[in-house]
C-alpha cells in the first residue's frame, strides 16, 4: 500500500460511494500510485454493482483522482492521482503488464 496515495484519497471531496472506491484502490496502490484491481472484487469490497463501480471510476477520472491506464477483462490498471508524482520512475506493476495502453 502507498501511504501517500491512501492519505491523499482521504482528502477527496468525491461523493461517499466514489470515495470508498478511491480508498479501496489507493489501499492496493504501489509506491508509484499504480494498482491492478479486479472490478468484481472491488464491487464486493464496496458493496456496489459493476455498473456502480464504473460510474464511480468515471466520476473519479473526471475529477482527476484516478486514471485507468489499461484493461484486460475485469481487471484494470489504475493510477491514483495520475498528475501527482509519488516517486520518480515507472511502477514495476506497469512494466510487468503487457496490456497495451500508454507506457
Amino acid at each position: 500500500m502507498s501511504f501517500e496515495a491512501f492519505a491523499k484519497a482521504w482528502e477527496s471531496q468525491s461523493p461517499p460511494a466514489h470515495k470508498l472506491v478511491l480508498l479501496a484502490i489507493a489501499n492496493q496502490a504501489d509506491e508509484y500510485g499504480c494498482a491492478v484491481v479486479n472490478l468484481g472484487n472491488l464491487g464486493r469490497k464496496c458493496n456496489m454493482t459493476l455498473a456502480e463501480v464504473w460510474i464511480a471510476l468515471d466520476s473519479l477520472a473526471a475529477a482527476g483522482e484516478v486514471g485507468v491506464e489499461a484493461q484486460q477483462g475485469e481487471s484494470l490498471l489504475v493510477r491514483v492521482y495520475p498528475n501527482h508524482t509519488f516517486r520518480p520512475g515507472q511502477s514495476p506493476v506497469r512494466q510487468l503488464l503487457d496490456w497495451g495502453g500508454e507506457g
